[in-house]
């Protein structure tokens, strides 16, 4: 079990070089070990659903790769039906449509849109955030549909400095809860 955040670093590059991109430079958080196999998943499937096949993975007496017994479309375990797991996505943005969702803090203190400098408001839910290379990004989580946007969504599952939730009024931060 990791201990802190070079064990935790060394225990998810050992998992998959994939979950430790980018933390050299500077983010220095990994993505939380639910989310491993979502991230590593070329796919995206939901994490969830890839964690109960992974425990009926781990049950098999002899067995092969998990990527390989996965992608037998055969195999469904009881909860999550294969129609489900290849349903339920996560949504990965690359550098460039991640833009759409980066965030400034002007002068005045306000926080706003990058692409134009409106204050945010985000309602009594709050909106997920990530920062990373020094750039805070934020979006309404989706979850009601697929695929769904969740942290990972808006960094493509790369490591981060911080992840949480934010409240935002009218451009003034109300509430931070930290991931």
């Amino acid at each position: 079990m990791a201990r802190n955040g070079s064990d935790l670093y060394e225990e998810a590059n050992k998992y998959s070089p994939i979950l430790v991109r980018g933390f050299s430079s500077g983010n220095v958080s990994v993505v939380d070990k639910q989310s491993w196999l979502e991230v590593c998943d070329t796919k995206h499937r939901y994490g969830a659903n890839l964690q109960a096949y992974y425990k009926a993975w781990k049950q098999l007496t002899t067995r092969p790769g998990f990527w390989e017994w996965l992608s037998d479309e055969s195999v469904e375990v009881e909860g999550v039906s294969r129609t489900k797991l290849e349903r339920e996505t996560v949504l990965y943005y690359d550098r460039a449509e991640r833009e759409q969702f980066a965030l400034d803090i002007r002068p005045d203190g306000l926080l706003v849109t990058r692409w134009d400098q409106l204050p945010i408001t985000t309602g009594d839910d709050g909106w997920i955030f990530v920062l990373r290379d020094g750039v805070l990004y934020g979006s309404e989580k989706v979850t009601n549909h697929s695929p769904r946007i969740h942290h990972t969504s808006l960094v493509g599952g790369e490591c981060v400095q911080a992840a949480g939730m934010i409240v935002v009024v009218d451009g003034v931060l109300r509430v931070m809860y930290p991931h």
